[in-house]
């Protein structure tokens, strides 16, 4: 039996696993320890004894905290990594596990880029958990129908059993959506081009109310596909006005031979049974 931190068995890129290799077994309530096993190791446990048991994992916070889960890339854009944070119908099984109300709602694992949940509204706070959840399930994301583009099936059962977890019924509820579709120049720096996006994020975030931002990898072609889903179109205005969205609109013609901006409604049905989407006009 190898001792393990829970650094190391949340965070599966520091060993070359994939997401799905780190999953939660037992809670051994005797010995104060969690065991955890991953594929191709042997459980781990690790002690707890350093927290406080003396508060409820709702009082902790309802989320596993960002900071046990992985920062790697690829992980949370095509591996739902940020669904770690999320135990719907589960939340008090593991009481001592480091709790948080800041959920992983993009790419940028990183603490200014987190989404308080204690922002949201209910239904906001739902959805946004939910979308963690959330990956493509085809290769050509960048030119395919979006809604085709991702696991909105598992996305909806999700939420679904979140509502369920708190006792509440979900009614039907429309969400501000962008889709950027987008083909590069040859030869970008891929560094600004991160870096402009970053920083960009940084903006939205601290503006509020961006329940999800989600960007893939260019394609053979260069082309990619980056979406946002918002509580509401004035929430997306204010999260855009500040200097660094000025600075990546400015360098748009620069780095992009084409991009397309369009904006949505993605319309999440009642007791969330279905979503649909529809071109953005205002009512």
């Amino acid at each position: 039996m190898t001792t393990a931190t829970l650094s190391s068995v949340f965070q599966p890129h520091k060993e070359n696993f994939g997401i799905k290799d780190a999953v939660f077994v037992a809670i051994e309530s005797a010995s104060d320890c969690i065991t955890v096993d991953n594929k191709g190791l042997d459980s781990h446990k690790c002690s707890m004894q350093h927290y406080d048991k003396t508060k409820t994992a709702r009082e902790k916070g309802s989320l596993i905290s960002a900071s046990l889960i992985t920062v790697d890339f690829d992980a949370l854009r095509f591996d739902a990594a940020a669904s770690l944070q999320v135990l719907p119908g589960n939340r008090h099984i593991w009481p001592n596990i480091p709790r948080s109300y800041h959920l992983i709602s993009s790419p940028y694992n990183d603490a200014n880029h987190l989404l308080d949940i204690r922002t949201l509204d209910t239904q906001c706070c739902l959805l946004a958990q939910a979308l963690t959840f959330l990956k493509p399930i085809r290769a050509d994301y960048a030119t395919a129908d979006y809604l085709s583009s991702f696991n909105w099936t598992e996305v909806l059962s999700i939420l679904r059993l979140l509502a369920k977890d708190i006792g509440h019924t979900w009614t039907s509820r429309d969400f501000y959506t962008v889709i950027f579709r987008s083909q590069l120049n040859a030869g970008v720096d891929q560094q600004r081009l991160h870096d402009l996006d970053k920083t960009s994020h940084l903006e939205a975030v601290a503006s509020g109310q961006l329940l999800k931002y989600w960007f893939g990898k260019r394609d053979e072609h260069e082309r990619n596909l980056a979406t946002c889903i918002w509580r509401s179109k004035e929430d997306a205005r204010l999260g855009g006005l500040g200097p660094n969205h000025k600075r990546a609109r400015m360098a748009a013609k620069e780095l992009y031979n084409e991009i397309k901006f369009s904006t949505w409604r993605l319309i999440v049905d009642d007791d969330a049974k279905n979503v649909k989407i529809e071109e953005w006009k205002e009512k």
